[in-house]
């Protein structure tokens, strides 16, 4: 199929791709390794001394992260049709951190949420604002300080701000982080 001709194909694969890793990545939340994992992030020294082998944990850990690195670098390669290290720029390294933050972290419905909304923003509310703006002649003079594209970082930061002073868990934080950072009360007040 030609890829660059029509991005459905593409789309459909992708969102696939997606649909499987996120439920693999949920099973294996509840597996014998995910359950070794979280002992080993809790207290290495314990989980070395109830008899998991530490170092092969790691080692599984470090070898599926890489391959589903590995998978989001060829989809992304794919779409810029190059692998020029210039494409993956800091700010969309930045973009990634501001997602995983935002959704919650330790959670992975909190980090689609947050792909979602930032994504979402970047992609669809950014483009038909600067487009409103230039069909309003609101920046008829063509003044860079008057597109909001150039302002979506600081957006990106002010919420980013914003969560960490009144939601640092994130919006759909994974229990564990929301028991460090909130007392018992509070969680019971909050359901």
């Amino acid at each position: 199929p030609d890829w660059s001709a029509d991005y459905r194909l593409f789309y459909f694969l992708a969102l696939g791709l997606m649909l499987v890793v996120v439920l693999m990545l949920v099973n294996l939340e509840h597996s014998r390794i995910g359950r070794q994992w979280v002992a080993i992030r809790e207290d290495e020294l314990a989980a070395s001394c109830m008899g998991i082998n530490v170092a092969r944990a790691k080692l599984a850990s470090f070898a599926l992260s890489a391959a589903l690195a590995g998978l989001a670098g060829c989809l992304f390669a794919t779409v810029q049709t190059t692998t020029e290290p210039e494409k993956y720029s800091f700010n969309y390294s930045i973009t990634m951190l501001c997602c995983v933050i935002l959704g919650g972290l330790g959670s992975l419905r909190g980090t689609l949420l947050g792909v979602f909304l930032l994504i979402g923003f970047d992609s669809i509310f950014v483009p038909w604002l600067d487009s409103a703006i230039q069909n309003f002649d609101l920046n008829a003079s063509g003044n860079r300080l008057l597109a909001f594209s150039n302002w979506k970082f600081m957006m990106y930061g002010l919420a980013l701000i914003l969560m960490m002073r009144y939601r640092p868990e994130g919006l759909l934080p994974s229990t564990r982080v929301k028991r460090e950072l909130h007392s018992e009360q509070q969680i019971a007040d909050s359901s």
